[in-house]
């Protein structure tokens, strides 16, 4: 079912895969062989009179697209003396669920603090310090992953900073 044209006449392969292009003028052509679905090939094939010319090809899948993901917000928050960072994890199509989250929470006391959580059915997922220390934070994503995505680091965030005081 490809399609296979030296710029003039175009034929259709068969189901091996097998095709002729039949009175073909002596010259020289770019022969080009495509489907939907797979790259195209091209190769330049030269035509001599009374002879017989052979082209084959081989046409790779065409790459699937890569769905990427990022952080578009992380907000910090502060009720009772404990202190929430909230991740919110979006592609091109909006917000993702399911995103496994990764973060690191460091404080200008020395503390330092792991967490790893999934993003809820609003593309978010919030973490908790209890009785956090007056101080500076510096929230870094450490870690995004998704079946069927990719982190792209160069868009949203990976690090934001809030100041706790007392």
């Amino acid at each position: 079912g490809a399609t296979v044209s030296d710029g003039t006449r175009t034929v259709t392969t068969d189901a091996s895969g097998e095709y002729t292009i039949a009175d073909v003028p002596p010259g020289t052509y770019q022969v080009t062989a495509s489907k939907s679905g797979y790259e195209s090939s091209m190769s330049t094939l030269m035509v001599v009179s009374g002879g017989t010319a052979v082209m084959d090809f081989s046409l790779n899948p065409e790459p699937v697209p890569v769905n990427t993901m990022w952080v578009n917000r992380v907000r910090f928050s502060t009720f009772a003396g404990n202190l929430f960072v909230e991740v919110s994890v979006v592609t091109a199509s909006g917000r993702l669920v399911g995103a496994d989250v990764d973060l690191t929470l460091a404080c200008s006391t020395g503390g330092l603090w792991n967490f790893s959580g999934t993003t809820n059915s609003a593309g978010f997922v919030k973490f908790h310090l209890g009785k956090a220390p007056v101080g500076s934070y510096v929230a870094t994503v450490t870690g995004l992953t998704c079946s069927e995505f990719t982190w792209d680091t160069a868009k949203g965030i990976t690090t934001t900073s809030y100041a706790l005081s007392g």
